[in-house]
């Protein structure tokens, strides 16, 4: 069917009322579902995610209200909370500014069970300015309604072919 979802929030720490430093956050997310009156055709989808936190430079801000990105229901293909600055021992550590986008076409097959094509991308950085040129996967597989297979087509048995281009400031790294 056709409709929208928005989803924001805003948090702030009240200046430095018990607090070492002052600490705002913003995230937004954001998505339309269009399916044409003939059903058939299947479903278009566009979805995306914003999010930031503010704080003074020299000041560290708590790992909680940062971002890592990757999973399910943000850049499929990548595990959850994958995407973010490179920590030490192969860790992933969060970062203050978050994009994700993702457009999906669903083709239905049967009444429970659709093809699914989708370009997801996204990234997690210190800012808005330094973000990499986004993360960008491309999939084509299944996507099931039934609540016992993976809901987002992500499986990797049940792909039929499965492309993670990453791209990098130095170039593009084929995976």
């Amino acid at each position: 069917e056709n409709g929208y979802y928005l989803d924001g929030k805003i948090g702030s720490t009240l200046g430095t009322l018990l607090s070492s430093t002052q600490v705002a956050r913003a995230t937004g997310r954001a998505g339309y579902y269009f399916t044409p009156e003939n059903k058939k055709i299947g479903t278009f989808i566009v979805r995306g995610q914003l999010g930031y936190v503010y704080a003074k430079e020299d000041k560290d801000v708590p790992s909680t209200l940062q971002f890592r990105t990757g999973g399910a229901t943000s850049v499929r293909g990548y595990e959850l909370d994958s995407i973010g600055l490179e920590g030490p021992n192969n860790s992933v550590l969060p970062e203050r500014a978050l994009a994700v986008a993702s457009l999906e076409y669903q083709y239905p097959v049967t009444k429970s069970f659709s093809a699914a094509v989708f370009h997801d991308m996204g990234d997690a950085a210190d800012n808005f300015d330094v973000l990499r040129p986004l993360i960008i996967i491309v999939h084509v597989g299944k996507k099931s309604t039934d609540q016992n297979n993976d809901p987002y087509g992500t499986d990797p048995q049940g792909m039929c072919r499965r492309v993670v281009i990453k791209f990098v400031a130095d170039g593009i790294d084929k995976i």
